[in-house]
């Protein structure tokens, strides 16, 4: 309708034209921590997450704006580059959203529920956590995970990223916006550099 020259990538339902020659990516989990959806509809922490981009093969930092809802809730946390992240309710009521900042890795909640997809026990990759007295939790949905990092309510999430999931896309300019960021494992940068 608004003729909005955009290609959907969807977890659930692959690559979508809007027009012809789009000029934008949008990247789309319509329903993140369907698990949790499935045991607790209505009432668990779940939601959906779209962001939309510059280009078709875009880099993290090209983001344009994006969101995630959380459905049972009714809370949308959005942002726009370089105009901040917001939490929407649902009278329209919008406050600002930041992230924590720098805390204590004793005092920080942290998150590390990544690896259910693969049926392996957290344990076995969280135990250094453990070593250290570090507790952490279990969300079953990245997209909770994320908002509560760019809220403040969580301090860390250690995630595994998997072939074709839009999940970190998606989040990355909610975790800018917020003031918070997302580190590679691997390399120990910021993906977005």
């Amino acid at each position: 309708k608004e003729q909005f020259p955009v290609r959907i990538v969807s977890e659930e339902h692959g690559i979508i034209d809007m027009m012809s020659n789009p000029q934008f990516l949008g990247r789309l989990d319509g329903l993140d921590g369907s698990s949790v959806y499935k045991k607790s509809r209505g009432r668990g922490r779940y939601g959906t997450m779209l962001d939309i981009a510059l280009g078709l093969d875009p880099q993290y930092r090209e983001y344009i704006a994006g969101g995630i809802m959380e459905h049972a809730a009714q809370r949308l946390y959005c942002y726009a580059k370089e105009k901040g992240a917001y939490l929407v309710l649902q009278n329209g009521e919008k406050t600002r959203i930041r992230s924590a900042g720098k805390i204590k890795l004793q005092h920080a909640r942290v998150y590390a529920d990544t690896v259910w997809k693969w049926k392996l026990p957290p344990e076995k990759y969280w135990h250094k956590l453990d070593a250290i007295g570090v507790p952490y939790w279990m969300t079953g949905s990245s997209a909770i995970a994320y908002v509560d990092i760019a809220t403040g309510e969580a301090h860390i999430n250690l995630e595994y990223t998997r072939k074709d999931n839009l999940e970190i896309a998606v989040a990355y300019g909610l975790l800018k916006e917020a003031g918070a960021v997302l580190i590679d494992g691997r390399t120990g940068q910021n993906i977005g550099e």
